[in-house]
Protein backbone atom coordinates (compact mmCIF):
# COMPACT_ATOMS: atom_id res chain seq x y z
CA UNK A 1 0.00 0.00 0.00
CA UNK A 2 2.85 2.41 0.81
CA UNK A 3 4.39 1.86 -2.62
CA UNK A 4 1.04 2.37 -4.35
CA UNK A 5 0.43 5.66 -2.53
CA UNK A 6 3.73 6.92 -3.91
CA UNK A 7 3.41 5.49 -7.41
CA UNK A 8 -0.13 6.83 -7.89
CA UNK A 9 1.01 10.17 -6.42
CA UNK A 10 -1.51 10.40 -3.63
CA UNK A 11 1.24 11.18 -1.09
CA UNK A 12 4.91 12.10 -1.08
CA UNK A 13 7.56 9.96 0.61
CA UNK A 14 7.69 12.05 3.80
CA UNK A 15 3.93 11.76 4.30
CA UNK A 16 3.96 8.02 3.72
CA UNK A 17 6.81 7.58 6.21
CA UNK A 18 5.02 9.75 8.77
CA UNK A 19 1.84 7.67 8.43
CA UNK A 20 3.73 4.39 8.66
CA UNK A 21 5.56 5.39 11.84
CA UNK A 22 2.27 6.48 13.45
CA UNK A 23 0.64 3.21 12.35
CA UNK A 24 3.45 1.18 13.95
CA UNK A 25 3.39 3.23 17.14
CA UNK A 26 -0.38 3.12 17.72
CA UNK A 27 -1.34 -0.17 16.11
CA UNK A 28 -4.12 1.60 14.21
CA UNK A 29 -4.65 0.39 10.65
CA UNK A 30 -2.77 2.34 7.99
CA UNK A 31 -5.95 3.56 6.19
CA UNK A 32 -7.36 4.89 9.48
CA UNK A 33 -4.02 6.51 10.31
CA UNK A 34 -3.98 8.31 6.95
CA UNK A 35 -7.36 9.93 7.60
CA UNK A 36 -6.69 10.65 11.29
CA UNK A 37 -3.50 12.52 10.38
CA UNK A 38 -5.36 14.45 7.71
CA UNK A 39 -3.08 13.16 4.96
CA UNK A 40 -6.05 11.86 2.96
CA UNK A 41 -9.74 12.68 3.20
CA UNK A 42 -12.20 9.81 3.32
CA UNK A 43 -13.28 10.52 -0.24
CA UNK A 44 -9.67 10.68 -1.44
CA UNK A 45 -8.89 7.38 0.28
CA UNK A 46 -11.94 5.87 -1.41
CA UNK A 47 -10.68 7.12 -4.76
CA UNK A 48 -7.26 5.59 -4.04
CA UNK A 49 -8.72 2.17 -3.21
CA UNK A 50 -10.74 2.13 -6.39
CA UNK A 51 -7.85 3.22 -8.62
CA UNK A 52 -5.24 0.96 -7.06
CA UNK A 53 -7.29 -2.24 -6.70
CA UNK A 54 -9.60 -1.62 -9.68
CA UNK A 55 -12.67 -2.07 -7.50
CA UNK A 56 -16.15 -0.60 -7.71
CA UNK A 57 -16.85 2.49 -5.59
CA UNK A 58 -20.01 2.60 -3.54
CA UNK A 59 -22.48 5.04 -5.05
CA UNK A 60 -24.89 7.05 -2.93
CA UNK A 61 -27.59 6.49 -1.94
CA UNK A 62 -27.06 2.77 -1.37
CA UNK A 63 -29.13 0.01 0.17
CA UNK A 64 -28.23 -3.18 2.02
CA UNK A 65 -29.37 -6.80 2.12
CA UNK A 66 -31.71 -6.65 5.12
CA UNK A 67 -32.30 -10.42 5.24
CA UNK A 68 -28.59 -11.11 5.76
CA UNK A 69 -28.12 -8.90 8.84
CA UNK A 70 -29.51 -11.45 11.38
CA UNK A 71 -27.42 -14.23 9.84
CA UNK A 72 -24.17 -12.29 10.17
CA UNK A 73 -25.14 -10.62 13.48
CA UNK A 74 -24.76 -6.87 14.06
CA UNK A 75 -21.77 -7.32 16.36
CA UNK A 76 -19.83 -9.05 13.61
CA UNK A 77 -20.71 -6.30 11.13
CA UNK A 78 -19.88 -3.53 13.60
CA UNK A 79 -16.52 -5.03 14.51
CA UNK A 80 -15.50 -5.77 10.92
CA UNK A 81 -17.19 -2.65 9.46
CA UNK A 82 -18.53 -4.44 6.41
CA UNK A 83 -22.10 -4.43 5.05
CA UNK A 84 -23.67 -6.76 2.45
CA UNK A 85 -25.27 -4.45 -0.13
CA UNK A 86 -26.70 -6.79 -2.75
CA UNK A 87 -26.18 -9.63 -5.17
CA UNK A 88 -24.78 -9.34 -8.66
CA UNK A 89 -25.90 -12.65 -10.11
CA UNK A 90 -24.74 -15.20 -7.54
CA UNK A 91 -21.96 -13.00 -6.18
CA UNK A 92 -22.58 -10.97 -3.02
CA UNK A 93 -21.31 -7.38 -3.09
CA UNK A 94 -19.95 -6.31 0.31
CA UNK A 95 -19.15 -2.71 1.22
CA UNK A 96 -15.88 -2.25 3.09
CA UNK A 97 -13.67 0.69 4.03
CA UNK A 98 -10.56 -1.51 3.98
CA UNK A 99 -10.59 -3.94 1.03
CA UNK A 100 -7.17 -5.29 2.06
CA UNK A 101 -8.73 -6.76 5.21
CA UNK A 102 -9.87 -9.92 3.46
CA UNK A 103 -10.58 -12.14 6.50
CA UNK A 104 -14.07 -10.70 7.25
CA UNK A 105 -14.93 -11.16 3.59
CA UNK A 106 -13.79 -14.79 3.77
CA UNK A 107 -15.93 -15.29 6.87
CA UNK A 108 -19.01 -13.88 5.10
CA UNK A 109 -18.33 -16.10 2.09
CA UNK A 110 -18.04 -19.15 4.36
CA UNK A 111 -21.17 -18.42 6.41
CA UNK A 112 -23.41 -17.52 3.47
CA UNK A 113 -21.85 -20.07 1.09
CA UNK A 114 -21.53 -17.41 -1.58
CA UNK A 115 -18.82 -15.79 -3.64
CA UNK A 116 -18.03 -12.30 -2.34
CA UNK A 117 -16.65 -9.21 -4.06
CA UNK A 118 -15.59 -6.08 -2.10
CA UNK A 119 -17.01 -2.68 -2.94
CA UNK A 120 -14.97 0.32 -1.78
CA UNK A 121 -16.76 2.60 0.68
CA UNK A 122 -15.71 5.47 2.90
CA UNK A 123 -15.94 5.14 6.71
CA UNK A 124 -18.76 7.69 6.58
CA UNK A 125 -20.69 5.53 4.12
CA UNK A 126 -20.13 2.42 6.25
CA UNK A 127 -21.43 4.27 9.33
CA UNK A 128 -24.55 5.33 7.43
CA UNK A 129 -25.20 1.80 6.18
CA UNK A 130 -24.75 0.29 9.64
CA UNK A 131 -27.08 2.85 11.21
CA UNK A 132 -29.72 2.16 8.60
CA UNK A 133 -29.31 -1.59 8.98
CA UNK A 134 -29.81 -1.53 12.76
CA UNK A 135 -32.35 1.28 13.23
CA UNK A 136 -35.35 -1.06 13.26
CA UNK A 137 -33.79 -3.60 15.62
CA UNK A 138 -34.74 -3.71 19.29
CA UNK A 139 -31.17 -3.94 20.56
CA UNK A 140 -27.64 -4.43 19.37
CA UNK A 141 -27.95 -8.19 19.18
CA UNK A 142 -30.55 -8.27 16.39
CA UNK A 143 -30.48 -12.03 16.45
CA UNK A 144 -33.85 -13.65 15.69
CA UNK A 145 -36.34 -12.97 18.47
CA UNK A 146 -36.38 -16.57 19.61
CA UNK A 147 -32.61 -16.31 20.21
CA UNK A 148 -33.08 -13.18 22.31
CA UNK A 149 -35.80 -14.83 24.36
CA UNK A 150 -33.80 -18.00 24.82
CA UNK A 151 -30.88 -16.14 26.34
CA UNK A 152 -33.04 -15.15 29.31
CA UNK A 153 -34.10 -18.73 30.05
CA UNK A 154 -30.81 -20.52 29.85
CA UNK A 155 -31.63 -23.06 32.54
CA UNK A 156 -33.97 -24.93 30.17
CA UNK A 157 -32.03 -27.77 28.52
CA UNK A 158 -34.34 -28.01 25.52
CA UNK A 159 -34.14 -24.27 24.87
CA UNK A 160 -30.36 -24.22 25.23
CA UNK A 161 -29.97 -27.17 22.89
CA UNK A 162 -32.28 -25.64 20.31
CA UNK A 163 -30.45 -22.34 20.64
CA UNK A 164 -27.06 -24.00 20.13
CA UNK A 165 -28.25 -25.89 17.06
CA UNK A 166 -29.61 -22.83 15.22
CA UNK A 167 -28.17 -22.51 11.72
CA UNK A 168 -26.53 -19.10 12.32
CA UNK A 169 -24.96 -20.35 15.56
CA UNK A 170 -23.51 -23.47 13.94
CA UNK A 171 -22.20 -21.36 11.06
CA UNK A 172 -20.58 -18.85 13.42
CA UNK A 173 -18.80 -21.57 15.41
CA UNK A 174 -17.68 -23.32 12.22
CA UNK A 175 -16.40 -19.99 10.89
CA UNK A 176 -14.32 -19.53 14.06
CA UNK A 177 -12.68 -22.93 13.56
CA UNK A 178 -12.13 -22.27 9.86
CA UNK A 179 -10.46 -18.91 10.54
CA UNK A 180 -8.40 -20.43 13.36
CA UNK A 181 -7.04 -23.12 11.04
CA UNK A 182 -6.14 -20.58 8.35
CA UNK A 183 -4.27 -18.41 10.86
CA UNK A 184 -2.34 -21.31 12.48
CA UNK A 185 -4.05 -20.76 15.84
CA UNK A 186 -2.96 -22.99 18.72
CA UNK A 187 -5.66 -21.94 21.20
CA UNK A 188 -9.03 -20.18 20.96
CA UNK A 189 -10.05 -18.12 24.00
CA UNK A 190 -13.69 -17.11 24.48
CA UNK A 191 -13.80 -14.65 27.37
CA UNK A 192 -16.85 -12.96 28.93
CA UNK A 193 -16.78 -9.17 28.85
CA UNK A 194 -19.79 -7.46 30.34
CA UNK A 195 -22.81 -9.07 28.69
CA UNK A 196 -20.82 -10.13 25.65
CA UNK A 197 -18.12 -12.57 24.65
CA UNK A 198 -14.73 -11.74 23.14
CA UNK A 199 -13.03 -14.31 20.91
CA UNK A 200 -9.23 -14.27 21.01
CA UNK A 201 -6.72 -16.32 19.02
CA UNK A 202 -3.29 -17.38 20.23
CA UNK A 203 -0.90 -17.33 17.27
CA UNK A 204 2.82 -17.99 17.76
CA UNK A 205 2.32 -17.63 21.50
CA UNK A 206 0.62 -14.21 21.30
CA UNK A 207 -3.08 -13.44 21.92
CA UNK A 208 -5.13 -11.15 19.69
CA UNK A 209 -8.82 -10.17 19.68
CA UNK A 210 -10.75 -11.35 16.62
CA UNK A 211 -14.49 -11.11 17.28
CA UNK A 212 -17.16 -10.04 19.74
CA UNK A 213 -20.60 -11.58 20.42
CA UNK A 214 -23.49 -9.99 22.30
CA UNK A 215 -25.69 -11.73 24.95
CA UNK A 216 -27.89 -14.03 22.80
CA UNK A 217 -25.05 -15.17 20.57
CA UNK A 218 -22.78 -15.47 23.62
CA UNK A 219 -25.16 -17.96 25.23
CA UNK A 220 -25.65 -19.78 21.95
CA UNK A 221 -21.95 -20.05 21.09
CA UNK A 222 -20.97 -21.30 24.58
CA UNK A 223 -23.79 -23.87 24.48
CA UNK A 224 -22.76 -25.00 21.01
CA UNK A 225 -19.19 -25.57 22.18
CA UNK A 226 -20.38 -27.49 25.23
CA UNK A 227 -22.48 -29.76 23.03
CA UNK A 228 -19.48 -30.38 20.78
CA UNK A 229 -17.33 -31.22 23.80
CA UNK A 230 -19.90 -33.56 25.35
CA UNK A 231 -20.35 -31.32 28.41
CA UNK A 232 -23.40 -30.47 30.51
CA UNK A 233 -24.80 -27.33 28.89
CA UNK A 234 -26.79 -26.34 31.99
CA UNK A 235 -23.83 -26.55 34.40
CA UNK A 236 -22.39 -23.05 34.62
CA UNK A 237 -21.05 -23.10 38.20
CA UNK A 238 -18.30 -25.71 37.89
CA UNK A 239 -15.37 -26.14 35.47
CA UNK A 240 -15.79 -28.78 32.78
CA UNK A 241 -13.50 -30.45 30.26
CA UNK A 242 -14.45 -31.93 26.92
CA UNK A 243 -13.10 -33.24 23.64
CA UNK A 244 -14.27 -33.10 20.05
CA UNK A 245 -12.93 -32.90 16.51
CA UNK A 246 -13.69 -30.98 13.34
CA UNK A 247 -12.50 -31.20 9.76
CA UNK A 248 -11.40 -27.96 8.11
CA UNK A 249 -9.00 -27.26 5.30
CA UNK A 250 -8.99 -30.98 4.57
CA UNK A 251 -7.39 -31.67 7.96
CA UNK A 252 -8.84 -33.30 11.04
CA UNK A 253 -8.39 -31.09 14.09
CA UNK A 254 -8.81 -32.49 17.60
CA UNK A 255 -10.29 -30.04 20.09
CA UNK A 256 -9.63 -29.97 23.83
CA UNK A 257 -12.22 -27.77 25.51
CA UNK A 258 -12.17 -26.38 29.04
CA UNK A 259 -14.73 -24.12 30.71
CA UNK A 260 -14.08 -21.88 33.71
CA UNK A 261 -16.87 -20.03 35.57
CA UNK A 262 -15.99 -16.37 36.23
CA UNK A 263 -17.93 -13.52 37.84
CA UNK A 264 -18.91 -12.34 34.34
CA UNK A 265 -19.90 -15.76 33.03
CA UNK A 266 -18.23 -18.81 31.57
CA UNK A 267 -14.87 -18.62 29.85
CA UNK A 268 -13.92 -21.30 27.32
CA UNK A 269 -10.46 -22.22 26.04
CA UNK A 270 -10.07 -24.59 23.10
CA UNK A 271 -6.75 -26.22 22.25
CA UNK A 272 -6.43 -27.11 18.56
CA UNK A 273 -4.37 -30.15 17.59
CA UNK A 274 -4.00 -30.84 13.89
CA UNK A 275 -3.81 -34.60 13.37
CA UNK A 276 -0.98 -34.59 10.86
CA UNK A 277 1.79 -36.86 12.10
CA UNK A 278 3.61 -36.56 8.76
CA UNK A 279 4.82 -33.16 10.03
CA UNK A 280 6.51 -34.77 13.06
CA UNK A 281 10.11 -34.76 11.83
CA UNK A 282 13.34 -33.38 13.27
CA UNK A 283 13.57 -31.00 10.29
CA UNK A 284 10.05 -29.67 10.83
CA UNK A 285 10.83 -29.00 14.50
CA UNK A 286 13.92 -27.00 13.59
CA UNK A 287 16.72 -29.20 14.93
CA UNK A 288 20.15 -28.70 13.37
CA UNK A 289 21.60 -31.70 11.48
CA UNK A 290 24.22 -32.49 14.15
CA UNK A 291 21.52 -32.45 16.87
CA UNK A 292 19.33 -34.72 14.73
CA UNK A 293 22.19 -37.21 14.47
CA UNK A 294 22.64 -37.18 18.26
CA UNK A 295 18.90 -37.65 18.84
CA UNK A 296 18.77 -40.57 16.42
CA UNK A 297 21.64 -42.21 18.30
CA UNK A 298 19.91 -41.65 21.65
CA UNK A 299 16.59 -43.22 20.63
CA UNK A 300 18.40 -46.26 19.23
CA UNK A 301 19.58 -47.12 22.75
CA UNK A 302 17.35 -49.98 23.99
CA UNK A 303 17.37 -48.97 27.67
CA UNK A 304 17.66 -45.80 29.73
CA UNK A 305 15.80 -42.53 30.24
CA UNK A 306 15.52 -39.69 27.73
CA UNK A 307 14.06 -36.47 29.17
CA UNK A 308 12.72 -33.38 27.41
CA UNK A 309 12.35 -30.33 29.65
CA UNK A 310 10.94 -26.84 29.35
CA UNK A 311 7.92 -24.70 30.27
CA UNK A 312 4.31 -25.41 29.30
CA UNK A 313 3.75 -24.91 25.59
CA UNK A 314 7.39 -25.33 24.58
CA UNK A 315 6.78 -28.35 22.33
CA UNK A 316 8.09 -31.05 24.68
CA UNK A 317 5.38 -33.58 23.84
CA UNK A 318 5.78 -32.91 20.11
CA UNK A 319 9.49 -33.71 20.40
CA UNK A 320 8.69 -36.99 22.13
CA UNK A 321 6.03 -37.90 19.56
CA UNK A 322 8.62 -37.33 16.85
CA UNK A 323 11.02 -39.63 18.69
CA UNK A 324 8.32 -42.31 19.03
CA UNK A 325 7.56 -42.05 15.33
CA UNK A 326 11.14 -43.04 14.53
CA UNK A 327 10.99 -46.28 16.50
CA UNK A 328 10.41 -49.69 14.93
CA UNK A 329 6.75 -50.04 15.89
CA UNK A 330 6.30 -53.25 13.91
CA UNK A 331 8.78 -55.30 15.94
CA UNK A 332 8.55 -53.52 19.31
CA UNK A 333 5.79 -52.86 21.81
CA UNK A 334 5.40 -49.20 22.71
CA UNK A 335 3.09 -47.84 25.41
CA UNK A 336 2.46 -44.16 26.09
CA UNK A 337 0.85 -42.74 29.22
CA UNK A 338 -0.54 -39.28 28.50
CA UNK A 339 -2.71 -36.49 29.86
CA UNK A 340 -4.16 -35.84 27.37
CA UNK A 341 -3.45 -37.97 24.31
CA UNK A 342 -2.61 -35.28 21.75
CA UNK A 343 -1.77 -37.26 18.62
CA UNK A 344 -2.98 -40.72 17.64
CA UNK A 345 -0.03 -42.75 16.36
CA UNK A 346 -0.56 -46.07 14.65
CA UNK A 347 1.25 -48.96 16.31
CA UNK A 348 1.44 -47.37 19.78
CA UNK A 349 -0.77 -48.32 22.73
CA UNK A 350 -1.81 -44.93 24.10
CA UNK A 351 -3.33 -44.66 27.57
CA UNK A 352 -5.26 -41.61 28.79
CA UNK A 353 -4.71 -40.65 32.43
CA UNK A 354 -7.87 -40.12 34.52
CA UNK A 355 -6.86 -38.59 37.84
CA UNK A 356 -10.46 -38.49 39.10
CA UNK A 357 -10.63 -42.29 38.77
CA UNK A 358 -7.28 -42.84 40.45
CA UNK A 359 -5.67 -43.64 37.09
CA UNK A 360 -2.60 -41.43 37.43
CA UNK A 361 0.79 -41.57 35.71
CA UNK A 362 2.38 -43.73 38.40
CA UNK A 363 -0.41 -46.33 38.53
CA UNK A 364 -0.60 -46.66 34.74
CA UNK A 365 3.18 -46.90 34.51
CA UNK A 366 3.21 -49.63 37.15
CA UNK A 367 0.68 -51.66 35.16
CA UNK A 368 2.29 -50.91 31.79
CA UNK A 369 5.55 -52.49 32.95
CA UNK A 370 3.68 -55.81 33.34
CA UNK A 371 2.67 -55.68 29.65
CA UNK A 372 6.19 -56.40 28.42
CA UNK A 373 6.84 -53.13 26.53
CA UNK A 374 10.11 -52.22 24.85
CA UNK A 375 9.49 -48.48 25.13
CA UNK A 376 7.35 -46.45 27.52
CA UNK A 377 6.53 -42.78 27.12
CA UNK A 378 5.39 -40.98 30.27
CA UNK A 379 3.70 -37.72 29.31
CA UNK A 380 5.05 -35.84 32.33
CA UNK A 381 6.93 -36.57 35.54
CA UNK A 382 4.85 -34.56 38.00
CA UNK A 383 5.62 -36.15 41.35
CA UNK A 384 8.08 -38.28 43.26
CA UNK A 385 6.19 -41.54 42.71
CA UNK A 386 6.13 -41.09 38.93
CA UNK A 387 9.81 -40.12 38.92
CA UNK A 388 10.76 -43.23 40.85
CA UNK A 389 8.57 -45.49 38.68
CA UNK A 390 10.08 -44.05 35.49
CA UNK A 391 13.56 -44.63 36.84
CA UNK A 392 12.64 -48.18 37.88
CA UNK A 393 11.37 -48.87 34.36
CA UNK A 394 14.63 -47.66 32.83
CA UNK A 395 16.56 -49.87 35.28
CA UNK A 396 14.63 -53.01 34.33
CA UNK A 397 15.44 -53.09 30.63
CA UNK A 398 13.01 -50.52 29.22
CA UNK A 399 13.55 -47.47 27.08
CA UNK A 400 11.72 -44.57 28.77
CA UNK A 401 10.84 -41.15 27.33
CA UNK A 402 9.34 -38.40 29.47
CA UNK A 403 9.08 -34.65 30.11
CA UNK A 404 9.87 -32.46 33.09
CA UNK A 405 9.27 -28.81 33.99
CA UNK A 406 12.74 -27.34 34.58
CA UNK A 407 14.74 -24.36 33.30
CA UNK A 408 17.58 -26.32 31.71
CA UNK A 409 19.15 -29.68 31.03
CA UNK A 410 21.62 -29.64 33.93
CA UNK A 411 19.07 -28.39 36.48
CA UNK A 412 16.90 -31.46 35.70
CA UNK A 413 19.40 -33.56 37.65
CA UNK A 414 18.71 -31.62 40.84
CA UNK A 415 14.95 -31.68 40.18
CA UNK A 416 14.85 -35.47 39.98
CA UNK A 417 17.14 -35.73 43.00
CA UNK A 418 14.75 -33.49 44.95
CA UNK A 419 11.95 -35.91 43.97
CA UNK A 420 13.77 -38.65 45.81
CA UNK A 421 15.59 -40.45 42.99
CA UNK A 422 19.09 -41.42 44.25
CA UNK A 423 21.93 -39.65 42.47
CA UNK A 424 23.71 -42.91 41.64
CA UNK A 425 20.63 -44.09 39.73
CA UNK A 426 20.40 -40.80 37.83
CA UNK A 427 24.03 -41.07 36.80
CA UNK A 428 23.65 -44.68 35.71
CA UNK A 429 20.35 -44.63 33.81
CA UNK A 430 19.78 -41.22 32.19
CA UNK A 431 20.88 -41.27 28.55
CA UNK A 432 20.27 -37.63 27.64
CA UNK A 433 18.31 -34.51 28.55
CA UNK A 434 16.93 -32.05 26.01
CA UNK A 435 15.84 -28.59 27.20
CA UNK A 436 13.88 -26.42 24.79
CA UNK A 437 11.91 -23.20 24.30
CA UNK A 438 9.94 -21.77 21.39
CA UNK A 439 10.72 -18.37 19.88
CA UNK A 440 8.91 -16.57 17.08
CA UNK A 441 10.48 -16.52 13.62
CA UNK A 442 10.99 -13.13 11.97
CA UNK A 443 8.81 -12.61 8.91
CA UNK A 444 11.11 -13.05 5.87
CA UNK A 445 9.07 -10.51 3.89
CA UNK A 446 9.53 -7.52 6.17
CA UNK A 447 12.36 -8.12 8.67
CA UNK A 448 14.95 -5.36 8.64
CA UNK A 449 18.59 -5.27 9.62
CA UNK A 450 19.07 -3.33 12.84
CA UNK A 451 21.16 -0.17 12.84
CA UNK A 452 23.01 -1.22 15.98
CA UNK A 453 24.90 -4.29 17.14
CA UNK A 454 23.70 -6.56 19.94
CA UNK A 455 26.38 -6.72 22.63
CA UNK A 456 26.14 -10.03 24.53
CA UNK A 457 27.30 -9.62 28.12
CA UNK A 458 29.52 -12.09 29.95
CA UNK A 459 26.45 -13.77 31.46
CA UNK A 460 25.43 -14.89 27.97
CA UNK A 461 28.39 -17.29 27.78
CA UNK A 462 29.05 -16.21 24.21
CA UNK A 463 32.15 -18.15 23.17
CA UNK A 464 32.86 -16.19 20.01
CA UNK A 465 33.79 -12.53 19.70
CA UNK A 466 32.31 -10.25 22.32
CA UNK A 467 32.39 -7.32 19.90
CA UNK A 468 28.67 -7.60 19.19
CA UNK A 469 26.61 -9.25 16.48
CA UNK A 470 24.45 -8.04 13.64
CA UNK A 471 20.76 -8.73 14.09
CA UNK A 472 17.36 -8.13 12.52
CA UNK A 473 14.22 -6.49 13.90
CA UNK A 474 10.51 -7.14 13.33
CA UNK A 475 8.56 -4.62 11.27
CA UNK A 476 5.22 -6.00 10.11
CA UNK A 477 3.47 -6.43 6.77
CA UNK A 478 0.37 -8.00 5.24
CA UNK A 479 2.11 -11.40 5.04
CA UNK A 480 2.45 -11.59 8.85
CA UNK A 481 -0.69 -9.65 9.85
CA UNK A 482 1.55 -6.72 10.86
CA UNK A 483 3.16 -8.71 13.70
CA UNK A 484 6.64 -8.94 12.19
CA UNK A 485 6.73 -12.68 12.88
CA UNK A 486 5.53 -15.81 11.11
CA UNK A 487 5.75 -19.14 12.89
CA UNK A 488 7.97 -20.38 15.71
CA UNK A 489 11.12 -22.46 16.00
CA UNK A 490 12.94 -24.32 18.73
CA UNK A 491 15.80 -23.02 20.82
CA UNK A 492 17.35 -26.02 22.52
CA UNK A 493 20.25 -27.58 24.37
CA UNK A 494 21.06 -31.29 24.40
CA UNK A 495 23.03 -32.89 27.22
CA UNK A 496 24.26 -36.39 26.34
CA UNK A 497 25.74 -37.95 29.47
CA UNK A 498 29.38 -38.95 29.06
CA UNK A 499 31.18 -41.31 31.44
CA UNK A 500 32.71 -38.33 33.27
CA UNK A 501 29.34 -36.58 33.71
CA UNK A 502 27.72 -39.80 34.93
CA UNK A 503 30.46 -40.12 37.55
CA UNK A 504 30.00 -36.51 38.72
CA UNK A 505 26.23 -37.01 39.08
CA UNK A 506 26.65 -40.30 40.94
CA UNK A 507 29.19 -38.69 43.30
CA UNK A 508 26.73 -35.92 44.22
CA UNK A 509 28.66 -33.09 42.57
CA UNK A 510 27.03 -29.65 42.67
CA UNK A 511 25.10 -28.04 39.82
CA UNK A 512 28.00 -25.66 39.17
CA UNK A 513 30.56 -28.47 39.04
CA UNK A 514 28.45 -30.47 36.59
CA UNK A 515 27.82 -27.39 34.49
CA UNK A 516 31.52 -26.54 34.26
CA UNK A 517 32.26 -30.12 33.26
CA UNK A 518 29.67 -30.23 30.46
CA UNK A 519 30.89 -26.84 29.21
CA UNK A 520 34.41 -28.24 29.03
CA UNK A 521 33.04 -31.07 26.86
CA UNK A 522 31.58 -28.57 24.37
CA UNK A 523 27.99 -28.35 25.64
CA UNK A 524 26.14 -25.44 24.01
CA UNK A 525 23.40 -23.77 26.05
CA UNK A 526 20.02 -22.95 24.59
CA UNK A 527 20.85 -19.25 24.96
CA UNK A 528 23.91 -19.72 22.77
CA UNK A 529 21.76 -21.58 20.26
CA UNK A 530 19.36 -18.63 20.38
CA UNK A 531 22.20 -16.17 19.77
CA UNK A 532 23.13 -18.14 16.67
CA UNK A 533 19.52 -17.83 15.45
CA UNK A 534 19.65 -14.08 16.10
CA UNK A 535 22.90 -13.80 14.19
CA UNK A 536 21.35 -15.71 11.24
CA UNK A 537 18.32 -13.41 11.19
CA UNK A 538 15.89 -16.18 12.13
CA UNK A 539 14.62 -14.56 15.33
CA UNK A 540 15.04 -11.25 17.11
CA UNK A 541 16.96 -10.17 20.19
CA UNK A 542 13.65 -9.27 21.86
CA UNK A 543 12.28 -12.78 21.33
CA UNK A 544 15.43 -14.38 22.67
CA UNK A 545 15.70 -12.20 25.78
CA UNK A 546 11.97 -12.57 26.46
CA UNK A 547 11.89 -16.36 26.27
CA UNK A 548 15.30 -17.84 27.08
CA UNK A 549 17.35 -17.38 30.24
CA UNK A 550 20.95 -16.34 29.73
CA UNK A 551 22.58 -18.86 32.02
Amino acid sequence: MRTALLELRYLDENSVQRAWLAHERTGTSLPTTLTELGLLTQDKLLEFWSEWLQLEKLEEPSDFEEDLIPLLTPNFLRNTRIVPIGYLGKTLRVATADPLDYKPLQTVSYILESDVVPVCASPRQIDALLSAAFENLIDEESAPSHLVAASHHFSDVAQLTALANEGPVVQQVNAIFNQAYEERVSDIHLEPQGDGLTVRFRVDGQLKDTQYFGPPMRTAVISRLKILGGMDITEQRLPQDGRSSVVTGGKKIDLRLSTLPTVDGESVVIRLLVQDTSALTWDALGFAPHIQAQLDEIIRRPVGLFLVTGPTGSGKTTTLYTALGKLDRKHNKIISVEDPVEYRIRGIMQVQVHQELGLDFASVLRTAMRHNPNTIMVGEIRDAETAQMAMRASMTGHQVFSTLHTDGAVSSINRLSDMGVPRYLLGAHINAIMSQRLVRVLCPHCKQKANDLFEPSTEHSWDESRTGINHFVAKGCSACNSTGYNGRTLVSELLVLSRNIRQLISNGSSWHEIREAVRAEGFRTQFEHGLALVKDGITSVEELLGNVEAS
